[in-house]
């Protein structure tokens, strides 16, 4: 195990088969052996994506173990090993999602029990969950974006997804992946000329 920014990153254990299912004639297709195989060889994309897009205090371990067991439990619904990765992403992100929903849920409820006012968490802690040490203009220019724009521009420049592969991930179209993208290339040039100033 090894810590990153104080996140843990040891990858999970899938389970092997015996057997290799071979009932089909598409070359696409992986036995269990050989997904599981693919699926491990994706823990530090999943962990580097989960990084960027979670908030301060999520267990990014927890999360992308997660995403191998549900992808695992789901194994049947991949239509081919090209689409791996945008599909891991696509269970990674939703499970992240609903990781920080319980985050904000979890905080409402200490609010009321407690009398406090809600503290809401500022989304500049990001560039702690990107880099070791000290962040350069760009790092701290994509922490003043929004959720969705690191997304997409994570997905793009950092996992190598051309727009279709993101409308997988943000089960959105591959149109809508587009102009996402592109929105988000000006804010972060915009952002980017400001920390250069």
């Amino acid at each position: 195990m090894s810590g990153i920014a104080g996140i843990r990153t040891s990858p999970v254990v899938l389970p092997t088969a015996t057997t290799i299912d071979r009932s089909t004639d598409d070359p696409s297709r992986l036995g269990d052996d050989e997904l599981a195989s693919a699926m491990r060889s994706h823990w530090s994309t999943l962990v580097r994506f989960l990084r960027s897009i979670c908030s301060f205090g999520a267990d990014i371990d927890d999360v992308a173990a997660r995403t191998l067991e549900v992808a695992w439990r789901r194994r049947s619904d991949l239509a081919s090993i090209e689409e791996l990765v945008p599909w891991l992403l696509a269970i990674a992100r939703n499970l992240a999602l609903n990781e920080q929903r319980g985050m904000r849920r979890r905080a409402r409820l200490w609010t009321r029990l407690s009398g406090l006012r809600e503290h809401r968490s500022s989304e500049q802690g990001i560039h702690a969950q990107l880099v070791v040490g000290e962040p350069g203009p760009a790092t701290r220019a994509l922490a003043q974006l929004s959720r969705p724009d690191r997304e997409v521009l994570v997905l793009n420049a950092w996992e190598g997804l051309e727009p279709a592969a993101i409308a997988t991930v943000l089960e959105i179209t591959a149109d809508a992946a587009a102009q996402r993208l592109s929105r988000a290339r000006r804010r972060l040039k915009s952002k980017l000329e400001e920390e250069c100033v």
